[in-house]
């Protein structure tokens, strides 16, 4: 290892172990490439991104991410179920000595379902490094009607991160909302999630660790 790298390593170690500006400062090292919806109930029709200027943060707008129920639509049951899903991808560039992990984002949305209705959004993200992968649920029991915003934290194993030495990595964020409308609320009801914003400054959205291999450079 030449002596350059030895001395960008060591400020890597010193930034890991001061946790408040650990995603502000090794961010700095990091940009987004490209964020693209995918999935069956979203597309470039229907969605809209924008990153940073510098790079760091991203914002997507969902168009079509709304489930709306009428009051007696169904005759046949009591209860009707509503679904949809939509998945983002952010590709973001690594230094080869970095390994990143999804930990949340945030988001904003709007519900109004009488009593008897609730609805559910469901996030879950692939882990980089095996077969398993993060989710959370973020439950809205009736009676409500009011716009929300909150920031997730995934569940699962928290040591994986992208394999070491990856440089360009794909993070799949995968939204899926459902609306259980009960037929005797006799109101219709409306769920949906309007915006994610995820940031690489942000430690509650990312997690970093230097890799193992970084010795080897």
């Amino acid at each position: 290892m030449n002596q350059t790298n030895f001395l960008k390593l060591i400020l890597i170690c010193i930034l890991l172990l001061t946790q408040t500006s650990n995603a502000i400062s090794l961010s700095k090292l990091i940009n987004v490439l490209k964020v693209e919806p995918i999935g069956k109930d979203c597309d470039t029709t229907n969605v809209s991104s924008s990153i940073s200027p510098d790079k760091k943060d991203v914002s997507v707008l969902f168009d079509q991410m709304i489930l709306e129920a009428q009051a007696n639509e169904n005759a046949s049951s009591k209860f009707t179920i509503k679904r949809k899903s939509c998945n983002v991808a952010v590709t973001i560039l690594l230094p080869p000595y970095l390994q990143v992990r999804v930990k949340g984002a945030d988001f904003r949305g709007f519900a109004s379902m009488s009593d008897k209705n609730k609805a559910v959004h469901k996030v879950v993200v692939p882990f980089l490094a095996s077969k398993g992968y993060g989710y959370s649920y973020q439950l809205v029991r009736a009676p409500f009607s009011s716009s929300f915003n909150y920031t997730n934290q995934l569940l699962g194993n928290a040591k994986d991160f992208s394999p070491c030495g990856q440089r360009i990595v794909k993070l799949i964020i995968s939204n899926q909302i459902s609306l259980l409308h009960n037929q005797d609320s006799g109101e219709d009801s409306i769920f949906s999630i309007d915006s994610m914003d995820f940031s690489l400054k942000q430690s509650k959205h990312v997690q970093y660790k230097v890799c193992s291999k970084a010795l080897a450079i």
